[in-house]
């Protein structure tokens, strides 16, 4: 009697892990819906702005950004070490299963993880990765990234040194002539946040109630990376590395509280964090931008214009591109390629033909700004 009885709840256990199963493989169609959905949206572009980027998501992202704003630190990098730890341990639970029971099926497990990571895939697509179709900003501007003669490139690389130049001598600088930052990091952080909304007056697609940049405690492990900045709709933070050159760390915050605001493409977040830089009373903001797009336009310059334009630099002006260097040098290697190449794979999953090579395509958008006479 004991022996059927055992039975019978050994088989209605077995028939609702069944049923359980069943209902949670559901999850598992979420891939072929969103990846229906984002070849979808890739043809509406205009309905995507009007109806998803600038309604829903401009709603709800805020929303999330804000409350996640509650928490000083980055949960984004709670979660990771959390990811990590949960590998390990997974790694080791498997192994001890191995070894004490030979025949035991991790087919469940497996199916579990399996649905885990479409549901977060599923949540990606649905709280964001739609703007990946949205009307880029560029085009909001009526700008286009046309080839540029060399002399517009030297034009260009002029007027981004006399930016810099002059924007430097308001600023602090430490002792060997770089510059440091006159406020704490979130002090500098809130007022990235107000530069962005006040940039939303004037470019409406920028407009909208977000949070604020966070720092990264692990930010050498962010620098070998080689990731200044990054952001996620599935925390809706701007993760900040604090141990990049201080030059960099304003137009960085905008730059990521861009893509906060719905810009997936790397050119469109560089476009808006300068000009919104750019637009503001905040000298400090205005000589990040100035610097960043003198160094993407010193990239395109043969070595010979670069040595004619060199000596117009200032002083103080050297001394943050030689820190800016010294910080490149540090990061090379082997961990430093490999996450290069993660993220110029990342990049082009995002509909961006051009991987990585799109941030540099800001300086062809500001040559076109340049043509129409609206460089800040």
């Amino acid at each position: 009697m004991k022996e059927k009885v055992k039975q019978f709840f050994i088989e209605e256990k077995e028939d609702v892990l069944y049923i359980l199963s069943f209902k949670r493989s559901w999850f598992l169609l979420l891939i072929p819906f969103c990846a229906v959905l984002m070849q979808t949206a890739s043809f509406v572009p205009q309905l995507v702005e009007q109806w998803y980027s600038r309604g829903f998501y401009n709603a709800v992202g805020g929303a999330l950004s804000r409350l996640m704003s509650v928490f000083p630190f980055s949960v984004l990098e709670v979660l990771v070490v959390l990811l990590l730890v949960g590998i390990l341990a997974l790694i080791v639970f498997l192994i001890v299963k191995a070894v004490r029971d030979k025949d035991y099926d991790s087919t469940r497990l497996m199916a579990t993880i399996l649905c885990v990571v479409s549901f977060i895939y599923g949540t990606a697509t649905l709280l964001g990765g739609l703007n990946t179709y949205r009307v880029p900003f560029q085009v909001t501007l009526g700008l286009v990234d046309t080839d540029f003669t060399r002399q517009e490139l030297l034009t260009l690389t002029e007027s981004l040194i006399e930016d810099a130049n002059r924007e430097k001598q308001l600023v602090e600088a430490d002792e060997n002539g770089a510059m440091v930052l006159s406020r704490s990091f979130a002090e500098t952080a809130q007022a990235a946040a107000e530069i962005m909304a006040q940039a939303g007056e004037i470019y409406p697609t920028l407009a909208g109630d977000f949070g604020v940049p966070k720092p990264v405690f692990f930010s050498g492990a962010m620098l070998s990376m080689n990731m200044a900045g990054l952001y996620t709709n599935l925390t809706f933070e701007a993760n900040i590395n604090q141990d990049i050159c201080d030059f960099m760390k304003p137009y960085t915050m905008c730059h990521e509280l861009t893509h906060m605001r719905g810009y997936q493409r790397e050119d469109d977040a560089n476009l808006a964090a300068y000009l919104a830089c750019m637009v503001s009373d905040d000298p400090e903001f205005r000589y990040s931008a100035s610097l960043e797009a003198l160094l993407y336009a010193i990239r395109e310059l043969e070595e010979d214009e670069w040595e004619k334009l060199a000596p117009s630099l200032s002083e103080g002006v050297r001394a943050d591109i030689l820190a800016y260097n010294r910080m490149v040098d540090s990061m090379g290697g082997p961990i430093t390629d490999f996450f290069t190449f993660l993220n110029d794979i990342a990049i082009r999953s995002r509909g961006q033909s051009g991987g990585a090579a799109t941030y540099g395509r800001m300086v062809m958008l500001l040559m076109d700004l340049q043509r129409k006479g609206l460089m800040q």
